[in-house]
């Protein structure tokens, strides 16, 4: 068995552990980083969403979280993580989040309401995040135009994208500013950074109150190895659900651990008597605030295969879609649950199984928001709209909507979705043991810096928010002044 030492051991290379890398980097610390996926950057990038899909997103982005319904989510598993494929959004966190979020502890209520946004600050300077002209994007005038047509609040979404040229929904061209393009970027000549792809973490292992090792599964074409680390410090990042995973696998559980939110979302396909050509247009950068934190809509991905796993809901109904694709249009609801989702590590099993029930409030508030965002799109003169519920004949007008709504028989149909995931690791579960700056009590030298640290669901797309913990994290590891 090979054996490796370093001062600092970083699990994971998303928004996380990019920027727990950068900043250790930049002081002079030597760092080893393993990543379980591959490295799609560079010449190995895929040139379409559904391409992307195949090997960047775990389970090709659909795993499901098991309930009544079950949600689907998706997680990256590359170089990156989900910053290689997802939208590039970056969002700062509503002010009534913030609140809540402060309300921790004394250093919490610090941060959350004095400190955070200069993070803010330098995560959208690093990613030059910046709202771009989408006048002639139809896909992204018809939401801005659904919102004025009701008098709702219409933001614009600073996005992380610098001179992008392809104008595909997720930017495919090297525009989006991701970790691979960044960051990690960045430091990949500098000898005291070391990247291995491939490299799994099954075990922590631990003596006292540190990790003295972590024991890794290094894949390279189709053969494994194993290989022993013996780390001085750890910095966790390993994402939502495989974070708390991870120290489940290791022997570390405790009440609350692997409690999670998620953005439950419904999609609505909207279909024009125009064309949209939504398929080859960016991802619309505006979303109707108007019933933030609780609720916001916006617009994704309309390429041939997202539209196809929509038509596929109902075939028999919506077949004839087929031939009008450049008149369809995707838009979405997502909501800032109340109820909170749990994953769970057996022996006998690789995968954690991860679990998640709607309360009758978070089902109530889709609801509200599929009607509501219903009344825009037949505002903006749809033809027709699609929801995600199986077998589902569509909704032609507002009444058949409301019978929809008011009856609630598509409780148990409906498709949800969600790539926001975060707050296993939340201090707000179990305060005893999950402290704040990603500190586990009784482990004196393992941190951790991933959407986990989230204290609850932001409303918002996490991305900058993570960066910010993250950053504050490492930070706080080093006993530097916040």
């Amino acid at each position: 068995m090979k054996i490796i030492q370093c001062d600092y051991l970083i699990i994971g290379s998303g928004a996380g552990g990019s920027v727990v890398a950068d900043y250790l980097v930049e002081c002079g610390f030597s760092v080893l980083m393993i990543e379980e996926g591959n490295d799609y950057s560079g010449y190995n990038n895929p040139k379409t969403a559904s391409a992307g899909m195949t090997g960047m997103w775990r389970g090709g982005g659909l795993t499901p979280a098991f309930g009544s319904p079950s949600i689907t989510y998706a997680e990256g598993s590359c170089l990156g993580g989900g910053t290689e494929i997802n939208s590039g959004i970056m969002q700062r966190v509503p002010d009534s989040v913030l609140d809540s979020w402060a309300g921790i502890s004394k250093d919490d209520k610090d941060f959350y309401k004095n400190k955070i946004e200069h993070y803010y600050d330098w995560v959208e300077k690093t990613l030059s995040a910046n709202i771009r002209d989408q006048s002639l994007a139809e896909h992204s005038q018809i939401l801005k135009e659904a919102g004025q047509n009701k008098g709702w609040k219409v933001e614009s979404l600073p996005r992380a994208l610098k001179d992008c040229v392809c104008n595909q929904p997720l930017c495919f061209c090297g525009a989006k500013q991701s970790m691979t393009t960044t960051l990690l970027r960045k430091h990949l000549n500098n000898p005291k950074f070391k990247i291995i792809t491939e490299a799994k973490a099954n075990k922590l292992i631990f003596k006292k109150d540190k990790i003295t090792a972590v024991m890794i599964k290094k894949t390279s074409k189709d053969v494994t190895s194993d290989i022993r680390i013996e780390p001085l410090n750890v910095f966790l990042c390993a994402g939502s659900i495989h974070t708390p995973h991870l120290l489940m696998k290791s022997g570390i559980n405790f009440a609350g651990l692997g409690k999670f939110q998620l953005h439950p979302t419904l999609k609505i396909l909207a279909h024009y008597n125009k064309p949209v050509n939504a398929a080859r247009q960016p991802i619309p950068n505006v979303a109707i605030t108007e019933f933030m934190p609780d609720i916001r809509f916006g617009g994704s991905v309309a390429s041939p295969g997202v539209i196809g796993m929509a038509l596929a809901e109902n075939w028999s109904s919506r077949e004839q879609l087929i031939h009008s694709l450049d008149n369809l249009a995707s838009y979405y609801v997502m909501i800032k649950p109340k109820s909170w989702g749990q994953i769970k590590s057996f022996k006998f099993l690789k995968d954690p199984l991860v679990t998640y029930n709607l309360n009758s409030h978070d089902f109530d508030q889709i609801l509200f928001g599929a009607k509501k965002l219903a009344s825009a799109l037949f505002s903006t003169g749809a033809l027709s709209l699609h929801p995600s519920i199986k077998n589902h004949k569509g909704w032609q007008d507002m009444e058949s909507v409301s019978k929809d709504i008011i009856n609630k028989k598509i409780n148990k149909k409906i498709n949800l979705m969600s790539i926001h995931l975060f707050s296993s690791c939340s201090p707000f579960n179990n305060q005893q043991y999950l402290l704040s700056n990603g500190r586990l009590n009784g482990l004196n030298n393992l941190v951790l810096a991933d959407g986990s640290c989230l204290p609850s669901a932001p409303g918002v797309n996490p991305q900058a928010t993570i960066m910010a913990l993250a950053r504050r994290n490492v930070k706080a590891y080093l006993g530097e002044s916040l």
